[in-house]
């Protein structure tokens, strides 16, 4: 990328504990990242912040669409699953569980619960029926798939936050399921 050409910066924040995945085993995943979207990062591991760089002429959706592979990555999402935001049908979605419950650890742990459920059931019984990638790390809650498919995880997500009890959630994620299933 030629540094005498416009460009435009994007500021992001990772958090620190994935800053070795976005930069991935001897820069692959960083090198990955700036050739399939012709852009150039800048990380910097001790503040977590990533400058998402790319050159004012460069196509537009390729710039969005690195943003969204780097906040996928951030948000827990492993680098080869997040590079399907490349495909326009494709999209992430976020819950941030502190802004949806406040700060009180003790319930932002039992919601965590719930949307994880014993060894795990919940959260993979959720992703397998909407056909999402669902990841609960720290207080983020982020999902990958098709923008209807997140939508409809995130509405489940949603529900029990709000304290839908866990069946009832199961109930509308199957009722989506079959309903996209006779389209």
């Amino acid at each position: 990328m030629n540094y005498m050409e416009e460009k435009i910066v994007d500021m992001l924040k990772v958090p620190r504990d994935r800053i070795a995945v976005l930069i991935g085993k001897e820069g692959k995943t960083k090198n990955e990242i700036e050739r399939r979207f012709t852009v150039k990062l800048e990380i910097n591991s001790e503040t977590g912040e990533v400058n998402l760089i790319r050159n004012i002429e460069n196509d537009a959706l390729k710039g969005i669409q690195a943003r969204e592979v780097i906040k996928a990555i951030a948000g827990g999402i492993a680098p080869q699953k997040a590079y399907k935001l490349e495909n326009p049908q494709y999209y992430t979605g976020q819950v941030n569980l502190a802004e949806a419950v406040g700060d009180s650890d003790k319930e932002l742990s039992r919601v965590k619960s719930r949307l994880i459920g014993t060894e795990g059931k919940v959260r993979a019984y959720l992703s397998k029926l909407t056909d999402t990638e669902i990841i609960i790390n720290n207080n983020l809650v982020t999902i990958l798939g098709e923008i209807e498919d997140v939508n409809a995880a995130k509405e489940a997500v949603s529900k029990i936050i709000e304290g839908t009890p866990i069946p009832n959630v199961i109930k509308f994620v199957e009722k989506y399921k079959r309903q996209k299933m006779r389209r």
